[in-house]
């Protein structure tokens, strides 16, 4: 089942998801098409962002690789994230080099990734069947790597398979810091506490592992019982389950219109 703004409002009587109140923990200015399209469904949606993004505190890393771009055979970018901060910042500290950058190979994980490349003027490169950086890693892998350099932006918590996949088969790849993930600073954490205590909230979506970790420090793990939880992926599903939780629901694929189809399949 697929699931776009233009379908959804076509079975918006139906409202599979009404008397559903579903919180989602992505950050605001990221939550507002999946605000939109459970809404669609009937669901009451409460935004309770669990993770600030941010710029890296020193982009010293980052500008050498800029200034060294003609030294990679390939820019590896996973998320729409590290593909604005880098490639803003490229353009910034040096817009001629940057406008070399369309001769690079650009290696991305989703179309919303490879989107955001090409809204740079670049061509991003997806492999089938890749999701993550894990499954990323690996398609690259069974390509000719062996003596190549990659350059790697990502943020502060990404995850190590990448680099660590790549190198095992000979390539060299070196990773900048691009952006921060953070703890929110003004959420409300009393009246979702409170929503909780009512048992008026009936699903949680989580989008990453910092996410979830963040989430259970704000709100106690007790009062998440009877909750159900829906993940983006598996990654982010493998870390609920690490932290306890129950996982209910995983997108069949990483993306926003996956993740709403897993969800209105659980409950119709």
């Amino acid at each position: 089942m697929s699931v776009h703004p233009v379908a959804m409002s076509e079975v918006r009587a139906m409202e599979p998801l009404k008397d559903t109140t579903i919180l989602v923990t992505r950050p605001l200015e990221q939550a507002a098409q999946l605000k939109n399209m459970l809404e669609q469904f009937g669901a009451k949606v409460v935004v309770f962002p669990t993770i600030h993004i941010v710029p890296t505190t020193s982009w010293d890393d980052c500008d050498n690789a800029i200034a060294g771009i003609g030294s990679y055979d390939g820019i590896i970018l996973t998320s729409v994230n590290a593909v604005t901060y880098f490639l803003n910042r490229a353009r910034l500290v040096d817009e001629k080099r940057f406008s070399s950058f369309p001769e690079k190979a650009m290696y991305v994980v989703g179309e919303k990734t490879k989107r955001a490349a090409e809204s740079f003027g670049l061509r991003g490169v997806v492999f089938k069947g890749t999701h993550d950086g894990r499954t990323l890693a690996n398609a690259l892998a069974q390509q000719d790597v062996y003596g190549k350099r990659f350059l790697f932006p990502k943020g502060n918590l990404a995850a190590t398979d990448i680099q660590s996949t790549l190198r095992e088969h000979g390539a060299m790849v070196d990773e900048v810091i691009v952006y921060e993930t953070r703890p929110p600073s003004d959420v409300d954490i009393s009246t979702t506490n409170e929503m909780f205590s009512r048992k008026e909230i009936n699903l949680i979506v989580f989008f990453s592992p910092s996410s979830i970790n963040n989430f259970l420090r704000l709100i106690p793990n007790e009062s998440l019982r009877g909750v159900r939880i829906a993940a983006i992926g598996r990654t982010t599903s493998d870390a609920a389950r690490k932290a306890s939780l129950t996982v209910d629901i995983v997108a069949s694929e990483p993306t926003t219109e996956a993740l709403v189809s897993s969800i209105v399949k659980f409950y119709e």
